[in-house]
């Protein structure tokens, strides 16, 4: 579904007070979890830096793992996965160019925040990152909200093995569950680069991992349009039990692009336009502002 050739995009934004003097702002998080659970944090007024991670208060135990924030200081988001996420042909800023400003507008508070998409990722591409990237492990570890939209690059393959011989679900499902399990360590190593501070953590599902809409159905026709549709419900349910194994919130977008994708698609029928990605972030902004 995404090129192959990687291309990273790194868009930052600072929404951040300057002051005369280094301002020390202190702010206090009140997060839901299994119960309610308070901690401190102090970010510097600086507007090129990301938040410093939390301290928990003496009193307060704090349990390792995502929450739903309800920030009252300033927020840090981080963006990761594949040319989806990065924005690829969408002619905009991004998913979390967009998402930022509207979390900034629903909370009330700054939020700064870095896209670390690249077009043609996978599973193992981003693990990768996590593990050995020191500016993405870095990003994450002051991050208060990630978002993340990766795994359909693991599967681009299979759509040549169909062609070539109409296999069904025994050809790909062996992938599907690949891809899942290297997600499943993608959100543990999310979660112990965060360590014990509160943050959000929201996985993305697909609407297509293939071409979609009136571009599919010019490459391949119905049959293929109907076999990707089934591949993409295959790993939207192996994204999804990943998410809900790691704590993390699931977004489902495929109802966001019903069946009737194109006025939210690329010239490429496979990548969001500006309304596409708008869409995308909405959806987004609804798991994380409720």
């Amino acid at each position: 579904m995404r090129p192959r050739s990687r291309r990273r995009t790194l868009v930052t934004t600072a929404l951040a007070v300057v002051a005369v003097v280094a301002l020390m702002i202190t702010a206090t998080w009140a997060l839901t979890s299994s119960g309610r659970v308070t901690a401190a944090k102090a970010a510097t007024a600086n507007p090129t830096a990301s938040p410093q991670p939390a301290t928990p208060t003496g009193s307060a135990s704090v349990t390792p793992g995502p929450t739903t924030l309800s920030p009252t200081g300033p927020v840090h988001l981080v963006g990761l996965g594949d040319s989806v996420m990065s924005g690829t042909n969408c002619d905009c800023d991004g998913i979390t160019s967009e998402l930022a400003g509207s979390l900034a507008k629903a909370w009330k508070v700054p939020v700064s925040q870095v896209n670390l998409g690249e077009s043609g990722a996978t599973t193992d591409d981003l693990l990768d990152d996590l593990t050995n990237d020191s500016r993405t492990m870095s990003e994450v570890t002051n991050a208060d909200v990630v978002v993340v939209i990766i795994g359909a690059n693991d599967l681009t393959d299979d759509l040549d093995t169909w062609r070539r011989t109409g296999c069904g679900r025994s050809c790909y499902q062996p992938h599907v569950q690949q891809m899942q399990n290297r997600l499943a360590k993608i959100l543990a190593r999310i979660t112990n680069l965060e360590g014990n501070r509160p943050f959000s953590l929201v996985v993305d599902g697909y609407w297509n991992i293939l071409t979609d809409g009136q571009t599919a159905l010019k490459q391949g026709g119905w049959p293929q349009l109907s076999w990707s549709r089934a591949v993409t419900a295959s790993v939207d349910s192996a994204i999804k039990d990943a998410s809900d194994a790691a704590g993390a919130q699931y977004v489902e977008l495929r109802s966001v692009f019903s069946n009737t994708p194109d006025p939210l698609l690329a010239d490429d029928g496979d990548h969001p336009n500006a309304a596409g990605v708008e869409a995308i972030a909405r959806a987004n902004l609804r798991a994380l502002h409720r």
